[in-house]
């Protein structure tokens, strides 16, 4: 029949056979907390069980969730040597693991317990800190008992680690959907453009390089056969220029509302990005009004790619050179406006520098692009496919920027 001692050793080893089966299966910080709490009680009588772990975001020693605070930490800190008295005052810091590196043990000094504590470090970095006061008694703990609380922070560093592992692989593999669903919403705030509208044809092509894009456009009849257009590209790609290019979006619908003519419409745009953006934002913007009764353009340029225009006798010209600043970059810019004569069956193509730096080998000049513009059918169909075509095969998959291309005629 066993000894007294002899039992206590085997229930001993078998509960430390159950907490490092239970912490192989913990699936949350808040479960590694509770199993480490309830395991170290019967181990080794602790009285108080403390998990910290250090902050994905802010690299600080946190108490992980079930820890109720951060008093034994402040007592690990206390007892620990050379740990800078900033520290000791206000434990947490992200420096602060650099001072517990290695496992510790003190003796009860008459008010709290004897103190195991050991370093949650792994070869990919330091994850954290377990501790343990036990019951107050007169030796402290063996060094037998410290090499077990070793093992045991080992095995709670390893499932710490797994979690933040399954976490953050789960986190990548809802990104093509997140990224799915911020391109639909994307699509949806762009306008879906009638093929006619107040008697002019309309062509609209959008390609972002990635899932959401910065190139944005729009056209609304102001008035009975005037239309008034814009077509613009945000600085910067992905999510931030999305929202950005909503903003702008919403602004000229609700000046357009307002009559404003497209000099007076890029001026509210540019007030707006300047008083609620960075400093670092901005965007290019060209916007047109197209009179159809009384056969003119007027073009305001906000540092945007030249609108063109494609005369039905095969001339091509450009337009809105009076440009001002991109949007967003001088708060009290003012900007000019050209006005040319449109006629029935002209084409008016305007895009973004994404075209142009496609088919241009010095996107500084538009003499190939104007030129192929010069050679396809007077249509707005047949040019934006020349048009298409031409970037596609200098591209290919290469796409580093979005393409946008609006073309419209009036018929």
């Amino acid at each position: 029949m066993p000894s007294s001692a002899e039992a206590d050793v085997r229930l001993k080893i078998l509960a430390l056979t159950r907490l490092s089966t239970h912490l192989a299966g913990v699936r949350s910080e808040r479960e590694l907390a509770t199993r480490l709490s309830e395991g170290l009680r019967g181990l080794l009588d602790a009285r108080q069980v403390g998990l910290y772990v250090r902050s994905p975001s802010t690299r600080q020693l946190v108490p992980a969730p079930g820890t109720p605070d951060d008093a034994l930490l402040r007592f690990v800190c206390a007892m620990a040597p050379g740990v800078p008295e900033p520290l000791k005052r206000a434990p947490g810091g992200p420096d602060l693991l650099d001072y517990l590196q290695t496992p510790l043990r003190a003796r009860e000094d008459g008010v709290r317990g004897p103190l195991l504590a050991a370093p949650l470090v792994d070869p990919f970095g330091e994850h954290g800190l377990l501790a343990i006061e036990g019951e107050p008694r007169v030796r402290e703990y063996s060094a037998i008992e410290l090499d077990t609380f070793v093992g045991i922070a080992a095995q709670a560093c390893l499932a710490l680690a797994r979690l933040r592992a399954e976490r953050v692989s789960a986190e990548h593999a809802s990104w093509p959907h997140d990224l799915h669903q911020a391109s639909e919403v994307q699509r949806r705030l762009l306008p879906t453009l009638p093929p006619t509208l107040a008697g002019f044809r309309i062509s609209v092509v959008y390609s972002p390089a990635y899932h959401v894009g910065g190139d944005f456009y729009d056209v609304i009849e102001t008035q009975p056969g005037v239309l008034t257009a814009l077509i613009g590209d945000v600085a910067g790609k992905g999510v931030s220029a999305a929202l950005m290019m909503s903003r702008l979006g919403a602004d000229f619908r609700r000046s357009c509302s307002a009559g404003a003519s497209p000099r007076q419409l890029l001026s509210t745009m540019n007030q707006s990005l300047c008083e609620l953006l960075p400093d670092d934002s901005f965007a290019t913007a060209a916007c047109l009004r197209f009179d159809g009764p009384n056969g003119l353009l007027t073009v305001a340029n906000a540092g945007h790619v030249l609108p063109v225009v494609r005369r039905r006798g095969g001339g091509v010209v450009s337009v809105g050179r009076a440009a001002g600043a991109a949007l967003g970059m001088l708060p009290d810019e003012s900007y000019g406006e050209q006005q040319v004569a449109l006629h029935t069956g002209d084409v008016v193509l305007l895009m973004t520098d994404g075209v142009v730096e496609a088919v241009e080998r010095d996107p500084r000049n538009m003499w190939k692009l104007m030129d192929l513009i010069a050679q396809a059918p007077c249509d707005v169909t047949a040019i934006s496919q020349a048009i298409v075509s031409a970037v596609e095969e200098a591209l290919g998959n290469r796409r580093v920027d979005d393409v946008t291309l609006l073309a419209l005629m009036p018929i």
